[in-house]
């Protein structure tokens, strides 16, 4: 009996210490990663809220920091998914985006969302199409920016 509820107790206290250990980033700290970790392409760095916002500024006009939204990833139980919003005015004419009807369906609100997962370190991947296309837009002109320097 004594033997049985001490492996209990001690396969209790395991299961809450690896769900300790599992669980997703809470929301000030997932905000504090997208605020805080670069995303290098081609040597060059940016936080991820630069990359976002470098891409809101480059692609639409009249564009203000509106706020974060942060959520469980739906289908990734240690993840946590940080929303940056803007309020946009319109697309930006002069500059060349990859999917201009998706951008003109972000006026006059623009979404930005990634996945913070930090399970093994950080890593955050883009979550929805305006988060990709920022990273393509970020790749586009740091690849300008070497051919520049050619």
């Amino acid at each position: 009996m004594v033997t049985t509820v001490r492996v209990s107790i001690f396969w209790l206290v395991g299961v809450l210490f690896f769900a300790t250990f599992l669980s997703a980033a809470t929301n000030d700290q997932a905000i504090d990663y997208i605020k805080k970790t670069a995303y290098t392409y081609g040597g060059i760095s940016a936080t991820y809220v630069e990359v976002s916002a470098s891409y809101a500024i480059a692609t639409y006009t009249g564009v203000e920091f509106t706020g974060w939204e942060t959520q469980p990833d739906p289908k990734n139980p240690v993840a946590t998914l940080v929303t940056i919003r803007f309020k946009t005015s319109g697309i930006n004419t002069k500059v060349v985006t990859h999917n201009r009807k998706k951008a003109q369906e972000a006026v006059p609100s623009l979404s930005i969302t990634w996945r913070v997962n930090d399970l093994l370190g950080v890593k955050i991947t883009p979550y929805n199409s305006y988060a990709r296309e920022a990273i393509r837009t970020y790749q586009s002109v740091s690849e300008a920016i070497h051919s520049l320097a050619e």
